[in-house]
């Protein structure tokens, strides 16, 4: 008896000390929910994004307990967000490009999830306060890291922070700006209990934090970032004043404001002053007219599901201006008309409405804040009565979306999943604080037992994250030092990267990362020495063809595919009996490559080469000279100068290989510098290139 008795003391001490530690953790769960988001939103600015999915995942978790109960805070926006990630997967599954709209839906499913977790998590208020002090250290370290970019030239000696563009760092330093604004003026007045030497230690970081963002933001110089911040930063001030009551910091602000400005423009000699202002002679906003134009067809073309989520730059060249040759047609410079050739008129519906529905709440909170000084105001479009600090706060967030907003028709903003999951953290503290929230039930299905429910949730959680788990598992597997795939073999998996290709190819034929691996190791089993003619050889090189053209038309017949099909064909007409099969297989890919996109450098070089292998020296002599006028980059040009070479110069086998081995260098630069991946070692390369070019052949236009 008394054995028992201790045992039961000894259980009830634990179950205290459990009790005990739950409630700490209910208490401290602010303080953790925050520092999960912190960590999502830190790597949502890596360029790898399925670390951005699996952090959205983990922290998706917090919808767990509303999802068991079949309830979720009803607020505005709340049915707009759940449709919005319905038709994004809807979408995702009918794309033609199927790893792009992958990664498309990792990064534009960021803000109807990061709004529901918003709206769904306990404590809010608490959390916000932590997720306020975490975009002012993220304010203050990008700007610095910005500066540094401009002052050290590293780059392209532009602002741009995280990204590679500064247009999108522009719309991001925006955002954060008006935060940093209210920051600053809601420290205007000292408080009764706080510490005069805490209260000037605040107003000093405060004030540098507001130069700095300010100086990082002009120095990007972007038009379009410049643009809606002098549209909407008066009416900032304009409220703060009315807050404040303060002239003296409002001086004080746009002291601060100018300072920065000329700061950028005399000291860094980076600002807006720099650009040209006469659109109608600026090639660069002739060439966004013409991309918008380009992209108006192609939507029009697709107008229920669109083209696919970031499948955009696959059917560009189809559409392309012939005298739109300055961009790299990775995006429209318009994220409205972008989403609408992507995701059909639904997608441009969802997206126009939720900037309508910005507008109209920025001008709610608006009028009750210039209408009323009283402490307190109501909302008359949600009945929500405000404290005058709540009101404030509310519209410097819709400020700061509505600039990213408004920023995104003349740039590419919401295909940064940083800058998405502020942007819906922001809306998620909007409607906590201008709305009443109610519950909305879900679909109960009464009529199906718990244990088959349970059953379907799990289905369901397995069939919504399977596919970003293989993606990111076969990602490693494929690309860099393939850490995925050594794990496999050291846990005594028998694997090598051609055989686990085939195998995802079957299971999985539409996955990029398998199919490019089966073709590189058709590549190498192909060119291996000592082992070619063999008719094993023959049937490796038909096997190659045809999942080149299965891997083609996966990936919207790219041009740069068919290129790689068509280098493996020259290399291997030997196997070829009579050669004319392969040799027409040659010029049917290269000719569907060209009418897709007629800047397709490659394809004219190819082309030109096995024109000239076939005795066509005088069509081969025109296809360059027609390249030389349909080049995008210098890079081009360098590739078009070589084959211009080769076929005006006796050429030892020595001098064709290393011609060969530089086109596919700058080749490998271009796709690296089109995706925003630009490299330190890409200078020395290139300068390499152009000294092969002029050690070659040297031309007055070279």
């Amino acid at each position: 008896m008394q054995y028992f008795n201790q045992t039961l003391g000894t259980l009830t001490n634990y179950m205290k000390q459990i009790n005990s530690f739950k409630h700490q953790l209910e208490n401290r769960m602010p303080a953790i929910v925050s520092l999960f988001l912190c960590s999502v939103i830190a790597f949502s600015f890596t360029p790898q994004d399925f670390i951005t999915a699996i952090g959205l995942a983990v922290v998706a978790y917090v919808l767990k307990p509303s999802l068991k109960k079949y309830m979720l805070n009803k607020y505005a926006l709340t049915k707009y967000m759940l449709f919005a990630l319905f038709w994004l997967v809807v979408i995702t599954a009918t794309s033609q490009v199927a790893f792009m709209a992958l990664n498309g839906l990792i990064v534009l499913s960021t803000i109807p999830l990061m709004f529901l977790i918003a709206t769904e998590v306990k404590n809010f208020e608490q959390v916000w306060r932590y997720l306020r002090i975490f975009f002012m250290l993220l304010a203050g370290v990008f700007s610095i890291w910005a500066l540094y970019q401009v002052g050290h030239q590293i780059g392209k000696g532009h602002a741009e922070g995280p990204y590679n563009d500064r247009n999108a760092f522009a719309s991001l330093m925006n955002v954060l700006w008006f935060l940093t604004a209210w920051h600053y003026f809601r420290l205007a007045k000292k408080l009764d209990h706080e510490p005069l030497l805490k209260w000037v230690a605040n107003q000093t970081a405060i004030i540098f934090l507001l130069f700095f963002v300010s100086l990082a933001l002009f120095t990007t110089s972007s038009r379009g970032a410049m643009l809606v911040w002098f549209l909407l930063s008066p009416i900032m001030l304009y409220v703060s004043y009315r807050y404040t009551h303060s002239k003296q910091k409002i001086f004080a602000a746009l002291i601060i404001i100018a300072i920065a400005y000329f700061t950028s423009g005399y000291l860094f000699e980076s600002n807006v002053s720099n650009r040209t202002l006469e659109l109608t002679k600026d090639a660069s906003t002739i060439a966004r007219l013409q991309l918008w134009i380009s992209t108006f067809y192609m939507a029009i073309d697709h107008p229920v599901f669109g083209v696919g989520w970031d499948n955009f730059q696959f059917f560009y060249p189809q559409y392309r201006y012939v005298q739109e040759n300055s961009t790299a047609g990775l995006y429209a410079h318009n994220d409205y008309l972008q989403l609408a050739a992507e995701g059909g008129v639904i997608a441009l519906g969802l997206i126009a409405g939720l900037l309508v529905f910005v507008l109209l709440r920025a001008k709610s909170v608006l009028v009750a804040l210039i209408k009323t000084s009283a402490p307190t105001i109501v909302l008359l479009s949600t009945q929500k009565q405000l404290t005058q600090a709540q009101a404030y706060e509310a519209l410097a967030l819709l400020l700061g979306i509505t600039a990213v907003m408004l920023h995104a028709g003349v740039n590419f903003i919401f295909y940064y999943s940083g800058v998405n999951m502020i942007l819906a953290l922001y809306l998620g503290r909007v409607a906590t604080l201008t709305e009443h929230s109610s519950l909305m039930q879900l679909p109960k299905l009464a009529q199906i037992r718990p244990s088959i429910k349970s059953l379907l949730w799990k289905f369901a959680g397995v069939i919504v994250f399977t596919p970003f788990i293989i993606h990111a598992f076969l990602q490693l597997s494929f690309t860099g030092s393939q850490p995925a795939l050594k794990l496999l073999k050291a846990a005594g998996v028998k694997l090598n990267g051609f055989n686990l290709a085939g195998l995802t190819v079957n299971i999985y034929p539409h996955n990029y990362y398998a199919q490019k691996s089966l073709m590189q190791s058709y590549n190498a089993l192909l060119n291996r020495p000592g082992k070619a003619g063999t008719s094993m050889d023959k049937q490796l090189l038909v096997a190659a063809i045809k999942d080149f053209d299965k891997f083609r038309s996966y990936n919207a017949n790219s041009a740069t595919i068919g290129t790689q099909e068509v280098r493996l064909i020259m290399r291997h007409l030997r196997l070829d009996d009579a050669q004319h099969s392969l040799r027409k297989k040659a010029y049917q890919i290269l000719s569907e490559n060209l009418k897709s996109n007629i800047y397709h450098s490659e394809s004219y070089v190819l082309l030109a080469r096995l024109q000239r292998m076939d005795g066509l020296n005088a069509q081969a002599e025109a296809t360059i000279d027609y390249a030389g006028n349909h080049t995008l980059t210098i890079l081009d040009l360098i590739l078009v100068n070589m084959q211009y070479y080769v076929q005006h110069k006796n050429l030892s086998k020595a001098d064709l290989l290393e011609i060969e081995k530089m086109e596919l260098d700058m080749l490998s630069m271009r796709d690296k510098a089109e995706k925003g991946r630009i490299t330190e070692d890409m200078r020395p390369r290139f300068k390499k290139g152009q000294d092969l070019l002029k050690k070659l052949y040297k031309r007055p236009d070279v």
